[in-house]
């Protein structure tokens, strides 16, 4: 009981710490970008297949989003064939680029809390969200058919705890290869289950939950339209940042769980010496050893003294004594090696005044660091969510649907933006170092 107390102590606090919630923030986003060319794609190719049952469905769905004018564009969007092909092709390269992009996020998520970061190549990163991406893909895949099998056979009541039971194992083993890949360096599959199986459970309970309030909602009756829009934009949002927290906090466990591990620092990094190890002192150059042999010379000649019963007997009866005379000269080599020894210490001491200017300079140069660098990724996310509500707002039809690819597309712009102004503080920061680098020499 207290060791699980224990290891939730330190999930929460190496959560707080590693900034998780801001991680699974930007992963957030990502992937609400990327479900707009996503939705489009699905859309189109449901337009090719099933023309009618998709303007049924759509007419059926939308009757209290939509007014009569804004459903018959819909309708004949969907009857019109104009354009789709082009529509398709773009839709489909602008959701496989955004895909790669949300496990991308994920991936650097991955690094910062093994605290691994920059350790793996461009190639590698990619092969490994292509790798993810079509497993978690083939899961969910799996887990629709389970769905329409399970449906199909007309299960009752016996239905909806079949699915509880199932979807957790099915979540695991679509997360699984996740926690396995984007680690570095590699881990075993037994260390990153506990986290699949974490996400897999909190996944469940999330889903669980949101379905309990979309039906409490739907029970209580619907606002007006555009709230109604809104609210479901949100919503959507906050699925996605909790459901990306959960996978992240699932990293978080695996890596607290790791023997040998501790979370934010390098995995891969050799552990150090063990500070109350008994060794002998010394600089590499044999002194250590020399000291050890002094000890054992030392420990022999306190067991011949203490077995000199038989030889105070031998003194006290007048027999020679063959032990021989100390040897000066070992005995000043010894003397002058432990001399050595000492000096090498006070070498290697760190003086106070040069740890108090290194200790300052370090906190002046994080200090100006801190200043304004850690609300780019926040105002891109406020800036993504904002018009995109605004699209919704004033626009209908294709030209809220142009007006939130122009934002997904902008949204690059942005971060070039923020690359100069992260390149423009880097170059107010030359005058306090070269200070610094004047301090230290004084």
């Amino acid at each position: 009981m207290w060791r699980t107390v224990d290891l939730l102590r330190r999930v929460a606090r190496t959560t707080t710490d590693l900034e998780v919630t801001f991680l699974a923030a930007g992963v957030a986003y990502y992937a609400f970008a990327s479900l707009l060319p996503t939705v489009i794609l699905v859309f189109l190719i449901a337009a090719a297949v099933g023309q009618e049952q998709l303007v049924t469905i759509v007419v059926s769905s939308s009757s209290g989003l939509l007014t009569d004018a804004g459903q018959q564009f819909v309708v004949q969007a969907i009857e019109s064939g104009a354009g789709r092909g082009g529509a398709t092709v773009f839709s489909a390269l602008l959701a496989i680029w955004g895909t790669l992009k949300v496990f991308r996020g994920i991936d650097t998520a991955f690094e910062n809390i093994y605290g691994a970061v920059g350790k793996s190549s461009f190639v590698d990163r990619l092969r490994d969200s292509v790798v993810v991406a079509v497993s978690i893909g083939a899961s969910f895949l799996l887990m629709l058919v389970l769905g329409s099998v399970l449906v199909a056979l007309d299960l009752g009541f016996g239905l909806g705890i079949l699915s509880v039971l199932v979807l957790p194992v099915v979540l695991t083993a679509a997360f699984l290869p996740m926690y396995y890949f984007f680690p570095e360096p590699r881990v075993s599959v037994r260390e990153v289950l506990p986290g699949a199986v974490f996400a897999g459970v909190g996944w469940t309970l999330l889903q669980a939950g949101f379905q309990a309030y979309i039906g409490l909602q739907g029970a209580s009756g619907s606002g007006p339209q555009v709230y109604g829009a809104i609210g479901a934009v949100l919503l959507l949002v906050t699925w996605l940042y909790l459901g990306s927290l959960v996978v992240l906090v699932g990293v978080v466990v695996n890596v607290t769980l790791a023997e040998g591990r501790r979370p934010g620092f390098d995995p891969g990094a050799k552990p150090q010496a063990d500070v109350g190890a008994k060794r002998p002192i010394g600089d590499g150059n044999g002194r250590g050893e020399a000291r050890a042999r002094h000890a054992r010379d030392r420990d022999g000649r306190d067991r011949h003294g203490k077995g000199g019963a038989g030889h105070a007997r031998a003194h006290m009866s007048g027999e020679a004594n063959d032990e021989p005379a100390p040897d000066i000269a070992e005995l000043d080599r010894r003397v002058a090696e432990l001399r050595a020894e000492l000096d090498d210490i006070d070498e290697r001491t760190v003086e106070k005044p040069a740890l108090e200017s290194e200790l300052k300079r370090y906190v002046r140069s994080r200090m100006r660091r801190g200043h304004a660098r850690g609300w780019g990724p926040y105002l891109v996310l406020l800036y993504g969510v904002v018009l995109t509500l605004g699209a919704f707002y004033w626009l209908d039809g294709w030209f809220a649907i142009g007006a939130m690819l122009v934002l997904f597309l902008s949204t690059l712009g942005l971060y070039t933006l923020f690359l100069v102004v992260g390149v423009g503080l880097n170059l107010l920061d030359v005058p306090g170092k070269a200070i610094d680098a004047v301090r230290d020499r004084r």
